[in-house]
């Protein structure tokens, strides 16, 4: 199966064309930073950085998160494909899943509970526990996905 994947069009195209690897890994840096970015920035207002913000002016940007999230699945996947033997055996890589996975359920979960009352009441202290573990997962994901290329060196592409 995962030689299948490295044969597919897809990763062929990041792993033999001249600007394939470097388009991608780009997308996937410039998604991870507007995700990232905004995610920690609504964390941030949560956890009580900027009290004169009303929540409910942070919706808008949280649609923009989303969009930063779909370009990272999109590039994320396209990096997988191309090299899916050694993101299998990767330390790093399943850790950054994990914390990915906790990101993306803190960031669904947070905006639920925080949008509910039309972002006008402060945050209760469930919300804020929440706000400080989202930080620490995606700035988990960031530093994972950083060290995919250095921990369990392999020969990735």
């Amino acid at each position: 199966m995962l030689d299948w994947l490295e044969s597919t069009a897809v990763a062929r195209m990041v792993q033999e064309t001249m600007w394939g690897y470097p388009i991608v890994l780009s997308s996937h840096a410039v998604g991870m930073a507007i995700l990232a970015g905004i995610v920690l920035m609504m964390n941030f207002r949560v956890l009580g950085l900027a009290p004169g913000i009303p929540l409910d002016s942070l919706r808008p940007v949280y649609r923009v998160a989303l969009i930063g999230l779909v370009i990272n699945v999109i590039s994320g996947t396209m990096l997988f494909v191309a090299n899916a033997s050694g993101f299998v055996e990767s330390t790093p890589f399943w850790l950054k899943m994990a914390m990915l996975v906790v990101g993306i359920t803190l960031l669904i979960m947070m905006k639920r509970r925080m949008f509910a009352s039309g972002g006008v009441l402060e945050p209760g202290g469930g919300v804020k526990a929440m706000a400080a573990l989202s930080s620490v997962a995606w700035l988990g994901v960031i530093v994972m996905g950083r060290l995919i290329a250095y921990w369990d060196v392999q020969e990735f592409y």
